[in-house]
Parts: structure tokens; C-alpha cells; sequence
């Protein structure tokens, strides 16, 4: 008896669920939920890949402006810089980039029109007169179209005339000299930084572009007035050819490091302390730093200090006017720490840069960019870009 009455009451719950589904069905419940779930989810999804694309645009066509680079560009075609990261960033490689606008120093980039204060929009400009840009996607289908189409919203009743939706996002990129960083714990008057790239005006091409050897320099870092008769008189600030008395161009590095800090907000890290001994030569983090950057090629910050230094020895102190960017092509530290790999084509092939008691790098200043939030200075050749909006 007991198993009848369960069997009955099995089939009267199956029969109860088949109602309710049906009454679900009919009343186009579960259709709705189902354009809810599928349709919405599809336009969160979209709107990701959108923000992903204007987000890695940005940030290219940012750096583009911050080296001088093609990449600057306010192209909104597919194979424009900001087109080409949103196409990337797609799962179906489409995306239209609508607008790209800001502001930078060469005027490739028109102004932004008024922020719509949509969530897909940017902010409206700075004020304060930094460099920016702001890249506009929307949806584009592998077809062309610019509709995100629907799977189950047009089904329900009275929108049967709905295709689909059009999605947008925006992102906004900054970029201006680091605010704050860490450089190679040695520096260089601004006097030679600005002999060598025209006050900032001719830097040689980033790497991997090759540079052509006229760009190469020779930075010492305690001349000898025999041994560089052409360098003793233009930039050194002492008669016996240092930087700064008792210095040889090293400065006090960070523990367990070859680094030398600053940063631009806080007043006291726009100073730095010099160290009076042949740093390179006597911290394995500086031979190694300095191995690092002659083998990979790439650029590395040296802290260009303004004005001439004060005090001397281990008393002695540099005040940063901004870190630039050099590639390392060869050095000399005495003793035994030498190399040379000279660009082709250099008067100089197959000979160190320097030697005797003297003290060098050589290589090339040219423009790189690095993480970080921009600050006020210009720059020497390194900015900070990031993403800002």
C-alpha cells in the first residue's frame, strides 16, 4: 500500500512540474530569462574584448607620441595603430575604432569633443595640460556589420524587429616624464646630455631599429685632460676633469643594487648622493648591471644632473634635472671590467672607448618609455604611460 501511495505521489509532482513548465513556456518566461542570461551575457562579453582593445590602443598610440614614432597616429582604420590592437584584442579579430583624439606636443592628435557622461565614454580633457589620448570602440561583426546580433531577445514578443545592439567602450592613456623611477647609480652634467642630442631635439631610433653611428658618444666619467684634450674643457666642473671633487661620475646606489632613486613629487628624491669610488669596479650589482645592459641592447635611465654639483667625496651632491635614456655599446672601468661593441660603421671599431685613468660608456641616447605614472617635467627622452580613464 505504502509503494502505491509513493508511486501516486511521484507521478502527481511530474505531472505538477509538466504544468508549470508548460505555463513557463507559454507565458515566454524561460524565453526571457534565456535573452537575459544569453543576450546580456553576450553584450558583457563584447564590451570586455571593446575595453581590452581601446585600453591596448591607448597605450600604443601613447607610446607612439612619447618616442616620435608612426605609431602616434589618430588613424581609425583597421590598420591604424589603435585598429590594429582592438582587432587583436576581439575573439572574431573586428573592431571599429570610432574616434581617436588628446593632446600631445606635435598636434597629430585633435582635440576631444565633450564627455557624454555614458559609462561607455571617456572623461572630458585634463585641464592641466598634459599629453593624452583618448580611443573610442565599438562592435564589429566578421561581416562588416555593427550590430551585436541576438540569440534570443528577438524571439520575444513585440520585438521581433530587434537585431542585436551597437556596444562601445573608451579608454584614455597619459604620458609624461616618470614621476618617480630608479636609474643607473651614475649621472652626467646636462651639459653633456645636451651637446649630444641637440637640447633634446636628435635622438637616435629605439631599439631593435638600428642607429646610426654618428649618434654614438662617449660619456666620461673623470676626464683626463691628456688623454681627452677635445672633452676636458666642455662639460666637467672641477680643473681636474671630475664631475664633482673626489667623484668619478658613481653615485650612492640602493642596497643589494645598481640604482639610483628619484622622484619628482617629493622634493628631498630629486637629490642624490654621489659615491667617490670607481662604483663599477667595486660592486658586483654594478658590473652585473652594467653586463645586463651592454648584452640585451636596450635603453637603460641615467640621471642627468643640472647646475654643478655640490660639495664633494662622499659629501658630494647631485641635483636631477631628468633621467634620459642611453644604450650601452661599450665601457671602460679600468683594471680588468672592459668592453667595446661598437655600432657599424664607427671611426672607433676595435678599440675601448677610453682608458688610462679615465672612466666611460659609450653608446647612444634615444627615447624609451616605462611604467609609472607621468609626471610635469618634459622629459629627456623617457616618459612614463599609463592608462588613465
Amino acid at each position: 500500500m505504502r509503494n502505491l501511495m509513493r508511486l501516486a505521489s511521484a507521478r502527481g509532482e511530474r505531472g505538477v512540474i509538466g504544468v508549470l513548465f508548460g505555463a513557463l513556456v507559454g507565458g515566454a518566461v524561460l524565453l526571457g530569462m534565456a535573452a537575459m542570461v544569453v543576450d546580456v551575457g553576450s553584450i558583457y562579453a563584447e564590451r570586455a574584448q571593446l575595453q581590452n582593445g581601446a585600453d591596448a590602443g591607448a597605450l600604443a598610440v601613447a607610446k607612439g607620441c612619447a618616442e616620435g614614432t608612426a605609431d602616434c597616429s589618430d588613424s581609425t582604420a583597421s590598420d591604424g595603430t589603435a585598429g590594429r590592437y582592438a582587432n587583436r584584442n576581439a575573439k572574431d579579430a573586428a573592431s571599429a575604432v570610432d574616434l581617436v583624439c588628446g593632446s600631445d606636443t606635435e598636434g597629430v592628435l585633435e582635440a576631444c569633443p565633450s564627455s557624454t557622461g555614458a559609462m561607455t565614454d571617456c572623461p572630458d580633457a585634463p585641464t592641466d595640460g598634459v599629453n593624452y589620448v583618448d580611443v573610442h570602440t565599438s562592435t564589429r561583426t566578421s561581416d562588416g556589420g555593427t550590430l551585436l546580433p541576438s540569440s534570443f531577445a528577438h524571439a520575444l514578443a513585440g520585438n521581433a524587429d530587434y537585431d542585436g545592439t551597437t556596444v562601445g567602450a573608451c579608454a584614455r592613456a597619459a604620458w609624461g616624464a616618470p614621476e618617480s623611477g630608479d636609474g643607473l647609480a651614475l649621472t652626467i652634467s646636462w651639459c653633456e646630455w645636451d651637446e649630444a642630442t641637440a637640447g633634446g631635439d636628435d635622438y637616435a631610433p629605439p631599439p631593435p631599429e638600428a642607429a646610426d653611428a654618428s649618434y654614438e658618444r662617449v660619456l666620461h666619467f673623470h676626464q683626463n685632460a691628456s688623454e681627452n684634450p677635445d672633452d676636458s674643457e666642455s662639460c666637467t666642473a672641477e680643473p681636474s676633469g671630475a664631475d664633482i671633487p673626489g667623484g668619478f661620475g658613481w653615485t650612492d646606489p640602493e642596497e643589494d643594487s645598481c640604482t639610483t632613486d628619484f622622484n619628482y613629487d617629493d622634493e628631498n628624491s630629486t637629490t642624490y648622493d654621489a659615491d667617490p669610488g670607481n662604483t663599477a669596479s667595486d660592486d658586483p650589482d654594478c658590473v652585473a648591471a652594467l653586463e645586463k645592459a651592454w648584452t640585451e641592447r636596450t635603453p637603460v635611465m641615467i640621471p642627468v644632473y643640472e647646475e654643478t654639483p655640490e660639495g664633494g667625496g662622499n659629501n658630494g651632491q647631485y641635483t636631477l634635472h631628468e633621467p634620459a635614456a642611453f644604450v650601452v655599446t661599450g665601457y671602460y672601468l679600468g683594471g680588468q671590467v672592459k668592453k667595446t661593441v661598437w655600432l657599424p660603421g664607427s671611426p672607433l671599431y676595435g678599440q675601448y672607448p677610453c682608458g688610462g685613468s679615465d672612466r666611460c660608456l659609450s653608446g647612444y641616447f634615444t627615447t624609451a618609455t616605462t611604467s609609472g605614472d607621468p609626471g610635469s617635467s618634459p622629459g629627456s627622452g623617457v616618459t612614463a604611460a599609463r592608462l588613465t580613464g
